[in-house]
C-alpha cells in the first residue's frame, strides 16, 4: 500500500466508543414535597397490611393463578374486611394492572318511623 492509500483507510476507520449507559425502561415517580398537611398519615391515606392481610394477598393471588372468577368475603363486623378489600385492590392496582376488577358494597340502613 503507497502512504496515500494507508491514510484514506486510517481515516475511514471507526473508533469503537463504549456502550453508551441507557436509562432504566422503568422509572420511579418522585414523590410530591411532603409537608404536614399532605403527609399521608394526617390525610389518612394510607394501608397497612397485617399478617391476616398478607394471607389474604396470598389467597387472592393463587385464586388469580387458578383461574377463579371471583369470590365472597364474609366474616363478623369490625373485623376489617373492607381495609382488607381496599389493601388488595391496591395491591392488584400496584402489581397486576391488566386484570379487571369489580367491587361492590352493600349496606344496610334501618330507618326510624
Amino acid at each position: 500500500m503507497t502512504d496515500s492509500m494507508q491514510a484514506k483507510v486510517a481515516a475511514t476507520r471507526v473508533k469503537q466508543s463504549s456502550p453508551k449507559k441507557v436509562a432504566p425502561v422503568w422509572t420511579v415517580p418522585q414523590p410530591p414535597s411532603l409537608t404536614l398537611q399532605n403527609h399521608p398519615l394526617v390525610r389518612r391515606h394510607y394501608r397497612v397490611a397485617t399478617a391476616a392481610i398478607e394471607q389474604f394477598v396470598d389467597l387472592v393471588e393463587r385464586c388469580i393463578r387458578v383461574l377463579v372468577p371471583g369470590a365472597l368475603i364474609h366474616a363478623r363486623p369490625r373485623m376489617g374486611k373492607t381495609h382488607a378489600i381496599d389493601y388488595v385492590a391496591l395491591h392488584l392496582e400496584r402489581h397486576r394492572p391488566d386484570i379487571p376488577r369489580c367491587q361492590n358494597c352493600c349496606r344496610i340502613q334501618f330507618f326510624d318511623g
